[in-house]
């Protein structure tokens, strides 16, 4: 029998993996609505809002001002760190998202846990092992077999172009979780760091790039806004914290492997993107070569 403690946790864990798992398809709900410039303003401006706030009520609660803790590297290196993974990930990810359905773009993130092994085997300058290769071989390969089954999305097909932004996304995020390794401060404030440093970025890039949105907000827009902003980057991250830290990281580990599932299953009933015989073995091999590369 499961403790209600046990429960909770696993609770809190999967909340989030499903949170994260919708991302994609609300953003790719929103990109009927707004071009990528606006997507990339709305999964970063709201979060580090919020996180503003926070740290502001913080601020008045303790008599002090409170920020992020920025742990033992400098502001140059802290921003650097924060902007590659905040810009990078968020930018890539709208880009693909424009152009390409949201389970593609879900079951290419899976490959997020390869490219981070890979990465880190090469920042202490070790070869990669042969189970590593051949897992990164059959992940990349297996996140382009939707391409052949020509699934239309938005009225143009499945694109390269699609696939290989949401790649850049999760290289993008495997390099700053390799970086970002000996970067001691909580996870909290280390998401807060980054959402703050890329705001800016995100609040300017709808002006350069002249990106069009709708004259008005619909109120399926707000729900789909919170969940790419707060709910990813904010809610999702707290329950992500609390199930890591009752239940452990191997536990955890477990739950990420539903969060691609959980993106196709959601692309397909909210947003009536067909689910293929290709799409089902392009995310099995995927997450097979994910399991394979913890292997050793």
């Amino acid at each position: 029998m499961k403790t209600t403690r046990q429960l909770t946790e696993q609770l809190y864990l999967l909340a989030a993996v499903v949170i994260w798992g919708s991302a994609p398809v609300a953003t790719s709900a929103l990109s009927s609505s707004f071009s990528s410039s606006w997507l990339f303003f709305w999964r970063l401006v709201p979060t580090a809002s919020a996180f503003v706030l926070l740290y502001i009520f913080r601020s008045i609660l303790q008599g002090r001002i409170v920020t992020p803790a920025r742990g033992d590297v400098g502001w140059v290196r802290t921003a650097a760190y924060s902007i590659f993974g905040g810009v990078g990930y968020n930018l890539f990810i709208s880009l693909a998202l424009a152009s390409t359905s949201a389970s593609s773009v879900g079951i290419v993130l899976t490959t997020e846990p390869v490219w981070i092994v890979l990465i880190f085997a090469w920042s202490k300058k070790a070869m990669p092992s042969k189970r590593l290769i051949v897992s990164l071989v059959v992940a990349i390969l297996a996140s382009t077999i939707p391409l052949f089954g020509g699934v239309a999305v938005k009225g143009h097909v499945v694109t390269v172009i699609g696939i290989a932004f949401a790649t850049f996304a999760a290289i993008s995020w495997a390099l700053f979780t390799a970086f970002s390794d000996r970067w001691r401060i909580p996870a909290f404030d280390k998401s807060a760091q980054m959402a703050i440093y890329s705001a800016p970025v995100a609040l300017i890039a709808p002006l350069i790039f002249n990106g069009t949105h709708p004259k008005s907000i619909l109120l399926a827009n707000f729900g789909e806004i919170i969940v790419v902003s707060l709910g990813s980057n904010l809610i999702a991250m707290i329950f992500w914290i609390k199930g890591v830290a009752s239940g452990g990281a191997n536990l955890a580990a477990l739950y990420l492997y539903l969060q691609p599932i959980a993106t196709v299953f959601l692309s397909s009933v909210l947003l009536h993107q067909p689910v293929t015989l290709l799409t089902i073995l392009s995310l099995v091999l995927v997450i097979g070569s994910v399991v394979n590369s913890s292997l050793g």
